[in-house]
Formats: structure tokens, sequence, C-alpha cells
């Protein structure tokens, strides 16, 4: 966990994240669970907020800001390229950057989150749970690269293209 105190500013932050993955030969099963909470008089780009890299797959809504924040996601993955060496070979390249291995992967998800104000006051209806599938590949000199989609309770449908880091 992270602790962040700034008397300066008038707050404190709390962040929590927890992750493990198991192996399967190609298949790899993934857990990351956050628990975050911030406190007293916090400006706007410390707020927590679903949105960003603390998303639920499946919800496309506006940014969403709130003092205490539960996440879980789940993933099981199938590796259909491992490692795998590619070569480029065009001039604007150095020797070093010319030969890459590049990892790719099928995936499910199921992802659920809330956020709150009071724990107390959290009701079934407030979390918010979506699932799908998905493929990625990951590259050196960039970060993870994903296509997805996502379905949630009420039916919406997602499919999103996105650069960022891994679960």
């Amino acid at each position: 966990g992270t602790y962040i105190d700034s008397e300066e500013d008038g707050f404190d932050k709390w962040l929590f994240d927890f992750s493990i993955f198991h192996s399967y030969g190609d298949f790899t099963v993934g857990h990351f669970i956050s628990n975050s909470s911030v406190s007293g008089n916090v400006i706007y780009y410390n707020q927590l907020a679903f949105g960003d890299s603390r998303i639920v797959r499946g919800h496309n809504f506006p940014r969403q800001f709130g003092n205490h924040l539960l996440l879980s996601r789940h993933e099981i993955r199938y590796r259909f390229l491992d490692d795998e060496l590619i070569s480029l070979n065009p001039p604007i390249f150095s020797k070093f950057t010319q030969n890459m291995r590049v990892s790719c992967f099928a995936y499910s998800f199921l992802d659920t989150g809330v956020l709150y104000e009071n724990l107390a006051k959290v009701q079934y209806n407030d979390f918010k749970t979506g699932y799908g599938i998905g493929v990625g590949m990951y590259m050196p000199y960039m970060p993870y690269f994903a296509l997805e989609y996502g379905l949630n309770a009420l039916g919406y449908r997602e499919f999103t293209i996105a650069l960022r880091a891994s679960l």
C-alpha cells in the first residue's frame, strides 16, 4: 500500500493495490484488487476517480470522483504468441532496436467496482460490473496494447483500444 500525506495541502490519501497471477502452461489467471481512500481538502488531481487506469471495463461513463474506491479485476489469459522474435530492417532503426520480442494473448475479464462516500451506505446496486473478451500485446519500448469488447449488466457494449500499464 501507499500513504500520501500532504500537510501543506491538508489531505491524506491511502492506496492499497494487490495483484496475483498463476500460470498453468499457456494460461494465466490474474486478480487485481484495489482499495483507496482520501480525506481532507483534496485538490482535483489527487481525487479518486473511475476513469484512466481505474476503470470497470464494459462501462463508458464520464470520470466520476469520490473519497473511497474499491475495484476488483479478474482475467484468464491464453498466450498464443510467446516472446516471438520480430526483425525490422528499416534504415531509421539501429541494430539494437531492429530485433524485438513480442508476446500476444487473448483473455476474458470480469471487473467490478464502486466509488462511495460512506461504506455503510453502499448497496449491491451501487457496484458497476463489466465482463468481456480482449486481445493484448506486449512489445519492448511501448506500453501494453489491447483491443477489448466489454458488456455490463444493463446490456451496454463497449469496444476499447487501449495503451496502458498491465493489469
